[in-house]
């Protein structure tokens, strides 16, 4: 076990927006480093949960080394001793999901609230050795504000690219030329517009679970958005109470994970909707905690082959009985050049639109006093009819 000193505390200088950017920026930098070697990659880290698999898979070709995640907990606290325990778990997870040619495991542990709040265990090993670097992002100038957890959680998603480029000999300040030119240019307004769209959706959906929820919670599984959805709940202090875990099943195979058949899986059926509602299904089954399963699958790239994106998101919900809505949407508007990152970018943000558009519809099944809800599904479905057709089957 190999402890680093790269400085893996070189950004914590900065503030959250600028880490969001940086995050992007790094992992389009990784994702160019990562592609040239025969790696495949895998997560298993909880603090920054899906922050760093978003970061590389908003990168076209970004399945050529990554897998996904294994399933994580969120409430269940990891001690931050010894890398080598979650980097043996990881492994024996990818070989219980067929996952043989799995070469690293990464991720983070660590605290985002309390004494402890600051203090993070990034990793990254193969089934020869293991790097690890106990940090401390604590700062006392941010502890008493809001942005605070977010900006550990950027910084862990950071080192975690990070340590796992040193692990295959890169250096992340070797590919780091462009941390000076931060700036607000780097986001397309269009993609720009989704994602302040979102965080808004998810602040007024999480408002109304904080007045009327009870023990039940959510549990995700996620293909194309790889984290979007789970990044966005754990950005929040008390997502504990409202995420059960997450799966990102990248990797086809990881579907099969919750039942999905293999037959299932080819490209012509796995952003299907009948395999998506399959697989949010298994994931509620597979459930302890969870009354709601909410699944994405889909394509980010067809636009190179002259044809509109297109998703399906599932939402399987218990109540009295299994409820199973799905959500099939073609891309079919955007206003920059078709060839440009922005474009993946804004059709896997719409899957997170789409996503928590479903989950509001589910909501109001099991909340019908509460009329936020249903205002809520009306504005987001116009949203998304703004860039996409959507068609709904249940």
């Amino acid at each position: 076990m190999t402890t680093t000193n790269d400085h893996l505390r070189q950004f914590s200088q900065y503030n959250v927006s600028e880490l969001t950017q940086l995050l992007d920026i790094i992992g389009t930098q990784a994702h160019s480093e990562l592609i040239k070697t025969n790696h495949k990659i895998l997560t298993v880290g909880g603090i920054a949960l899906g922050a760093d698999v978003a970061a590389l898979a908003g990168n076209d070709g970004s399945s050529r080394y990554l897998l996904g995640s294994g399933f994580v907990n969120y409430k269940k606290q990891e001690s931050i001793d010894n890398a080598e325990i979650f980097v043996k778990d990881g492994f024996n997870f990818a070989q219980r999901s067929n996952l043989e040619e799995c070469s690293i495991i990464m991720g983070a542990h660590g605290y985002t609230s309390g004494t402890l709040a600051g203090k993070v265990l990034v990793f990254a090993g193969t089934k020869d050795q293991t790097f690890q670097e106990l940090i401390d992002f604590k700062s006392a100038h941010v502890d008493a504000t809001p942005l605070y957890r977010r900006s550990i959680q950027l910084n862990a998603a950071l080192a975690t690219i990070g340590i796992t480029l040193k692990l295959i000999g890169v250096n992340l300040l070797e590919i780091d030329s462009t941390s000076n030119e931060i700036n607000d240019s780097y986001v397309s307004p269009q993609l720009h517009k989704i994602q302040v769209e979102n965080q808004g959706i998810w602040e007024t959906i999480r408002y109304h679970l904080n007045q009327n929820s009870d023990d039940k919670k959510i549990i995700l599984g996620e293909s194309f958005t790889a984290g979007l959805l789970a990044q966005r709940i754990t950005s929040y202090a008390g997502a504990s109470k409202i995420l059960e875990g997450s799966l990102i099943w990248y990797d086809s195979r990881l579907k099969q994970y919750v039942g999905v058949p293999k037959e299932s899986l080819s490209d012509e059926l796995i952003a299907k909707p009948s395999t998506i509602a399959h697989a949010t299904t298994g994931l509620l089954a597979e459930s302890e905690q969870s009354d709601l399963a909410i699944g994405t699958s889909g394509w980010a790239n067809f636009w190179e082959q002259g044809e509109p994106d297109f998703f399906s998101i599932g939402c399987s919900q218990y109540l009295d009985k299994l409820y199973v809505e799905t959500a099939k949407v073609i891309v079919t508007h955007t206003q920059h050049d078709p060839c440009s990152r922005d474009r993946r970018q804004i059709t896997r943000y719409l899957g997170e639109t789409t996503a928590w558009y479903l989950a509001t519809r589910a909501f109001q099944r099991k909340y019908p006093q509460v009329q936020g809800f249903s205002q809520l599904a009306a504005g987001i479905e116009k949203l998304i009819k703004g860039y996409a057709i959507l068609e709904l089957n249940s």
